[in-house]
This record gives structure tokens, sequence and C-alpha cells, in this order.
């Protein structure tokens, strides 16, 4: 149909052009587009208005993500709180594995150590904590192996500290101990 229209109008264009609308039309045109151009109050209301709903919207958008942050860090750590209501043992045997693990970060720090390490333990932390997420919806019964993984997690965690920590410390004394039998003497 537009098609039609198009061909319509392409066909009869001489006809059309001929016609112009008269001075008193032009006149009433540009003397509306005057007054809106003219009137700041109108236009300075409708941009104040469009500004505030903007700042409202951005406002709620920031506290909702306050909020939701907020609620997920005190959800995390009701996860752990109830773990260890429900296996008070598990409580001991994680802050053990927490504190040994502090202890290795500790001693590595004053050592040169590959990036990649950290990296390695937080894919340990990150699986930690779905295994966090899964105890409590799991089913009756499995509890228990899922706080077996969580220390499993917690072993492995501080066995990779424990080898990093060697390897860092039998390379520097055999540094060391190169330095010294190049050493003369006198």
């Amino acid at each position: 149909m537009k098609d039609n229209l198009e061909q319509f109008v392409s066909q009869n264009r001489e006809a059309f052009d001929h016609r112009r609308p008269s001075a008193a039309a032009w006149e009433a045109i540009e003397s509306e587009l005057e007054e809106e151009h003219s009137s700041p109050v109108v236009g300075g209301r409708f941009t104040i208005w469009r500004f505030t709903r903007i700042a409202a919207a951005v406002l709620l958008l920031i506290c909702t993500g306050i909020f939701i942050g907020r609620q997920s860090v005190n959800a995390s750590s009701d996860d752990l709180s109830s773990i260890y209501e429900r296996y008070p043992e598990f409580s001991e045997i994680s802050q053990y594995y927490q504190q040994e693990v502090q202890q290795k970060k500790a001693q590595l720090a004053s050592y040169q150590v590959d990036q990649s390490l950290e990296h390695d333990l937080q894919q340990i932390d990150e699986l930690t904590k779905e295994l966090k997420m899964e105890f409590e919806e799991a089913p009756a019964g499995t509890e228990e192996q899922i706080i077996n993984a969580m220390i499993s997690n917690y072993q492995t965690k501080l066995e990779i500290l424990e080898r990093v920590l060697e390897r860092v410390q039998s390379a520097n004394q055999k540094n060391a101990n190169s330095k010294d039998e190049n050493s003369i003497d006198i």
C-alpha cells in the first residue's frame, strides 16, 4: 500500500507543488515556535522534573544495592552460625584450620610468591562458600558429607600453603648455601 501511495505522489507531484500555504499560516507557525522557545519556565520545569525523576531512580537503585549487599553479608555469616550451632565440633575444626592458614600466609608474606597461589586459594574459598549454601538446602542425612567436604577444602588449602612454604624455604636455603660457597675467607 505504501508503494502505491509513493507512486501516486511521484506521478502527481506537479499538481501538489503549485499549492503553497498562505503567509498567515507561516506567521502562525513561526509565532508558535517562538512562544515555545521563549518560555523558559515551561522548559525549565520540564527539565527540573525530568532531572528529579532520574535522580530519584538512581537513589532508589543505590539504596536497593546497599540493602541487598548488607543482607547477603549477614546471610553468609548466618550460614556459618547455623552450621556451628548444629555441629559445634565443626566450629572448632574450622577455627583451627583458619588459624593455621593465617599462620602459613603470614610466613609466606616474607617471601616472594607467585600470584597464582592467591588465585588458587580464592577458588578453594569459593568452593567452600558453595558448600555452605548447599548445607542450608541439604536433605536430612547429607549434612555430614557436606561438612566433611568443607573440612577437606580447609585441609587442601593448608597443604598447598605448606608445600609452597617448604619449597620457598628450601630454595632460599640453597641460594644461601651457594652464596656461602662462593665467598672467600681471608
